[in-house]
């Protein structure tokens, strides 16, 4: 009895990992690739909305551009 638990434990733990390491967790990875936004593209999108402030956009641009 305790073998099978074993097994279930195991098969558990090794689902999980797949599924987390297919990106499916938050759904960002999914949401990304159909929409094909770049992070220039949301960072842009985020400051014309007014999320963000002049100086956050050209810190964050900067860094993104340094990549």
């Amino acid at each position: 009895m305790m073998f099978i638990f074993l097994i279930l434990a195991i098969g558990a733990v090794a689902l999980f990992l797949w599924w987390f390491r297919s990106g499916n967790v938050s759904g960002r990875s999914n949401f990304l690739q159909q929409n094909g936004d770049s992070s220039l593209e949301i960072l842009n999108r985020r400051y014309a909305q007014g999320e963000i402030d002049r100086e956050q956009y050209e810190e964050m641009r900067k860094n993104l551009l340094s990549r």
